[in-house]
């Protein structure tokens, strides 16, 4: 591979685990041993592949196998950032056939009833367009979706582990589906009510520019405030892929603070928790600040 105008030879040494987890300490076991192997001016990538999803690999702070020096990624990593975006380069039709054959393949519902320790119904990854379509579906279909769920785990003709596995499912669905909306006062007026989780830290940080709070010192305490698991505020150029792919900032927007001519985002990856947590932090801080 020539990079920056040097060629260098690459290996990519890559652990797939699907249905089994790592055993014997493989991961150490083959890092030391192309590591003791490896030639001078050569790169080696250690690649740790497992289904896991998209969300769980976000919330990884290192890889799950026991030689940390493993970059661990996803099935829809592999489709997003190599595969999809291979169709759209100058490839043979042989190419283009066999990797959109496997894209079907990994978006199948795969169901193995023979071996039972290895039974599973899993999806390894979705293509692009075929994640928006079922998106739009569910979006459009959830009371009918959630019906039929619930029409399945009251049938007395299905078998139990799959009664009780929707029953599951739809207790989860039923407790992460959180509608609540907020107002915001300052100094006992209200500034702006029926905003969702996704803009409490926004509207925040724009109820401060507007009453002139943000100085220096303040404008510290937003930058190190990580609520949300994310930085509130972050400068476009300094998003990871990730943050990106998942809208974690407003990125298609202008800037959403400006201050000493830096341009920021306000991070938008609010759950109940993290509201909570953001709620008790700011009202703390600013007296004046409260939440309903």
């Amino acid at each position: 591979m020539l990079i920056s105008g040097k060629e260098k030879k690459i290996k990519i040494i890559i652990e797939n685990k699907v249905e089994s987890k790592e055993n014997n300490d493989q991961t150490n076991n083959y890092f030391n041993h192309f590591e003791k192997l490896k030639s001078s001016g050569e790169q080696i990538i250690y690649v740790y592949l497992t289904p896991i999803s998209a969300s769980q690999l976000m919330d990884l702070t290192e890889p799950e196998c026991n030689c940390k020096n493993y970059i661990h990624i996803n099935y829809q990593y592999l489709v997003d950032y190599l595969l999809e975006p291979a169709l759209d380069q100058n490839i043979s039709s042989k190419t283009k056939n066999i990797i959109t054959e496997y894209l079907k393949s990994l978006s199948q519902l795969s169901i193995n009833d023979d071996i039972e320790e290895h039974k599973q119904e899993l999806i390894m990854a979705l293509g692009n367009e075929e994640r928006i379509l079922l998106s739009n579906f569910w979006q459009k279909n959830q009371k009918l979706i959630m019906s039929a769920l619930y029409a399945i785990s009251s049938d007395p003709s299905q078998d139990q582990e799959t009664r009780d596995s929707i029953s599951t499912a739809l207790n989860n669905l039923s407790q992460e589906k959180d509608y609540s909306t907020y107002k915001i006062f300052y100094d006992d007026i209200l500034y702006v009510k029926d905003i969702k989780k996704s803009d409490i830290g926004f509207q925040t940080v724009r109820l401060l520019k507007e009453n002139g709070l943000i100085n220096n010192e303040t404008f510290e305490f937003l930058k190190q405030d990580k609520s949300c698991s994310f930085p509130l505020l972050k400068k476009k150029e300094d998003f990871t892929d990730t943050e990106i792919k998942y809208r974690k900032y407003k990125t298609n927007s202008d800037p959403e603070l400006i201050y000493n001519a830096e341009k920021f985002y306000v991070a938008r990856n609010w759950g109940k928790e993290n509201t909570e947590k953001f709620i008790a932090k700011f009202s703390n801080k600013f007296p004046g600040l409260k939440y309903e």
